[in-house]
């Protein structure tokens, strides 16, 4: 049923199927990736932070306490983990 409606979708709008799976796996990686951006600012933002480095940079100086942070600072670090994935995507796709 998927393809029979790509196939209608791509007809109305006068492009190719690969090209509208094309653009809307690129809008899809897009948004993705400005989802997790905003999840990170939200993060780095609430410690005052740069980037995770930092953050651990603050555990070693004693400026922010592992117990009430540390679910925080893996969370971060998937985050990012999650954006370096999807910009991979983003330049395999380009």
């Amino acid at each position: 049923m998927e393809a029979v409606l790509l196939r209608e979708i791509a007809n109305i709008l006068e492009k190719t199927e690969k090209d509208i799976e094309r653009e809307s796996l690129g809008t899809f990686l897009d948004i993705t990736l400005k989802k997790l951006l905003a999840e990170q600012l939200v993060i780095l933002k609430k410690y005052g932070v740069k980037n995770l480095d930092e953050m651990e940079s603050f555990y070693r100086e004693k400026k922010l306490d592992e117990k009430d942070t540390f679910g925080d600072f893996f969370d971060l670090a998937h985050i990012e983990s999650e954006i370096s994935s999807v910009r991979k995507a983003i330049k395999k796709l380009q």
